[in-house]
């Protein structure tokens, strides 16, 4: 696992990944509704969260989700690994400021946003990064926590790792129920593609003390 995290990694500095990012992801009608379906999910959520307030975006990627968080940002952050997915996101024109990081290492002070999102990563990291990144998460967030990751309990999962052995990594909700309890409470879970598609989108708050 950690040679795939490694390779992951690589693959995503890439100025060609960047450039065609978006266009492979949401290209096809396929990737369009599931873009359509993530956004009204954060837009759900966020609204019973307030407006005006501190978001950071991390991994921002190519700023896929920035005019979406921009509705309810006062303050709006992004942070990535990919130098060449920043120049993406900083054309985008909507964050504050962007920042090269790692998301096990951020640069930013304790409790320092009022929500953190996190899309399309946390399933990528093995289990002993995802738990430092859960703790740095922890560290700067002063309450709610926004992620997705790929459910194991899902048409998908079945076909890319049973039948085409493909490298798509995936984990259980119980899993990252657990993973979780040391630093957040899960407050609702929600499936993009409820079956078909393994993306799963859970909503957390901070719990006060570790």
């Amino acid at each position: 696992m950690k040679d795939y995290y490694a390779l992951t990694r690589k693959r995503f500095q890439g100025e060609e990944v960047a450039d065609g990012y978006e266009r492979r992801r949401f290209g096809t009608l396929k990737g369009k509704f599931l873009k359509y379906r993530e956004e009204k999910i954060v837009k759900h959520i966020l609204d019973g969260i307030g407006r005006g307030m501190k978001i950071v975006d991390v991994p921002c990627g190519t700023g896929r989700f920035s005019l979406v968080l921009k509705e309810y940002a006062g303050f709006l952050a992004g942070a990535d690994i990919s130098k060449a997915m920043l120049q993406h996101s900083e054309n985008k024109g909507q964050y504050s400021e962007l920042h090269h990081c790692e998301i096990e290492h951020m640069p930013f002070g304790d409790n320092y946003f009022d929500v953190v999102v996190c899309f399309r990563l946390i399933h990528h990291l093995p289990t002993e990064d995802r738990l430092k990144a859960f703790a740095e998460i922890w560290r700067v967030t002063n309450k709610h926590f926004i992620f997705s990751f790929n459910s194991k309990n899902s048409v998908a999962y079945v076909v890319n790792n049973l039948i085409l052995k493909k490298d798509f990594y995936s984990e259980t909700i119980q899993n990252m129920r657990a993973e979780l309890a040391k630093f957040f409470t899960i407050k609702a879970t929600f499936r993009v593609l409820p079956l078909v598609a393994g993306e799963t989108i859970v909503c957390c708050e901070k719990k006060t003390s570790r």
